[in-house]
C-alpha cells in the first residue's frame, strides 16, 4: 500500500495501517523546515519511503546493501533506518521497537526516524561531492529534532567526526556549534563547499572541543 505526499511517496503495510494518517500528517508538517533551511527551490523527484514489516528483512536488505561497499555479515542491532540516494527505509513501529535501544520509542519517535532519514535525502539534493559524518548526520539529528531533550557532549575524535565510529550525539553537538556560531548561511557553504569542509573541519572540532570537553586548561 502507498500514501502520496507533497515531497514523498510512502509504502506501508497492514501493520502500520492503525497511524499510517497520523504519521503522515506529522511527516507532511516537517518537510518544510529542512527544506526551507536548505534553500531547495526545486524538490525533483520525490523521496520515497518503504517502512519494512519483518526486522530480518530489513537486516538482510542493509547487510546485502553494504556488501556491495564493504565486508559485512550483519549490522548493529540498534540500526532501525537509512538512507540511499533518494530512498528511505525503516521499520514500522512494531518492528522499530524490537531494536536495541529502542524498546520505549513511540510513534513520534518513528516520525523523527523518518525525517532524520528524509533529511539526508534534502542534503543530498544539493550537496557538491561528499560529506562528513558531523555535518550531515548533525544536520539530520537537528532537523529530525531527536535530541532535542538530550544533553550535548563531546568525547570523539577528529577522525570520528570526519568518517564516523562515535555516538551520534558527538556529531549533534559539533553542528550545533557551528550552526549557532556562524549561522546558516556558513552551513549552506560547507554542505556546497566540500574544499571549504575539508579546510574548516579541524578548526571547527577544536573549537567545539574547547567549548563541550574536559580538556580545558
Amino acid at each position: 500500500m502507498k500514501k502520496k505526499l507533497r515531497y514523498i511517496t510512502i509504502e506501508y503495510s497492514d501493520k502500520d495501517a492503525p497511524y499510517i494518517d497520523e504519521l503522515c500528517g506529522q511527516i507532511d508538517l516537517s518537510c518544510n523546515e529542512i527544506i526551507d533551511f536548505l534553500n531547495i527551490k526545486e524538490f525533483g523527484e520525490k523521496v520515497n519511503i518503504k517502512l519494512f514489516d519483518d526486522l530480518n528483512e530489513f537486516r538482510t536488505f542493509n547487510v546485502n546493501s553494504l556488501k556491495k561497499y564493504i565486508s559485512v555479515e550483519e549490522i548493529p542491532k540498534w540500526l532501525c533506518g537509512c538512507a540511499k540516494r533518494n530512498s528511505v527505509y525503516t521499520l514500522c513501529l512494531e518492528e522499530y521497537v524490537k531494536t536495541k535501544d529502542h524498546e520505549e520509542h513511540t510513534l513520534e519517535d518513528l516520525k523523527n526516524l523518518v525525517m532524520h532519514e528524509f533529511t539526508h535525502c534534502c542534503h543530498n539534493k544539493i550537496k557538491n561531492k561528499s560529506s562528513y559524518f558531523w555535518l550531515a548526520e548533525g544536520l539530520a539529528i537537528t532537523f529530525s529534532h531527536q535530541y532535542d531533550t538530550i544533553d550535548k557532549t563531546f568525547n570523539f575524535t577528529l577522525e570520528q567526526a570526519i568518517n564516523g565510529g562515535s555516538n551520534y550525539v558527538n556529531y549533534y553537538t559539533m553542528f550545533s556549534y557551528v550552526y549557532e556560531t556562524y549561522g546558516r548561511e556558513y552551513i549552506l557553504e560547507l554542505i556546497s563547499d566540500f574544499k571549504l569542509l575539508k579546510e574548516d573541519t579541524p578548526k571547527l572540532y577544536e573549537e567545539t572541543k574547547y567549548k563541550y570537553s574536559d580538556f580545558k586548561s
